[in-house]
């Protein structure tokens, strides 16, 4: 007697049969004996799917606030888990590095796991070192433009860019008048707060 078995494992399994493991693609045969000498023999082919690739877009720099991009190759039907407490946050936002631990399991239930090491993000810090102050107003008087204000900065890399009211300008500015003033800080590799 001749039976014949065809089935598929996912990469990196172990498929028991007959109390041996096997590994990988192959074409395996078992031979049998009953107790009345009847032999039979089971021709066992294994196909290993392969593990799909995983492709993260990175921005460089990366900066606090910055996304992954992840594509997933070779198969479709996949459900990507984070195992942490942000799990099946799609796409999500990295406000710290370190070693982070992507789920993904494809339509043929294979379930994999992969590290992904994120570095820490570049953050900027803009903080008013000076404020004109006229006895708590910023300008002497009003309808006046003698207001200034000076900014220090902090975390990414020097030299920085300013954009005030999405006009280039230094750090400081002078002749101010009263307002609302929108700030934008740009490091050295294009990071912004």
């Amino acid at each position: 007697y001749q039976s014949s078995i065809l089935d598929t494992i996912c990469e990196e399994e172990i498929y028991v049969f007959s109390g041996d493991s096997l590994y990988g693609n192959g074409l395996y045969e078992f031979g049998y004996q009953t107790l009345d000498g009847c032999d039979s023999l089971i021709l066992l082919e294994l196909i290993q799917l392969p593990k799909p690739n995983i492709n993260i877009d990175s921005p460089v720099p990366f900066c606090l606030g910055d996304t992954l991009s992840i594509d997933v190759n070779n198969g479709s039907g996949f459900n990507l888990r984070w195992q942490d407490l942000n799990m099946g946050v799609f796409p999500r936002n990295f406000e710290s590095g370190g070693s982070y631990y992507l789920e993904y399991e494809d339509a043929d239930e294979c379930l994999y796991v992969d590290t992904l090491i994120i570095p820490d993000p570049i953050v900027i810090d803009i903080q008013a070192l000076d404020l004109s102050d006229y006895n708590d107003f910023g300008v002497s008087c009003a309808g006046g433009n003698d207001g200034f204000i000076e900014l220090a900065t902090e975390g990414g890399r020097a030299p920085y860019r300013y954009f005030w009211n999405n006009q280039e300008n230094s750090e400081r500015r002078s002749n101010l008048s009263a307002g609302t003033y929108h700030i934008l800080a740009m490091d050295a590799t294009g990071c912004m707060d």
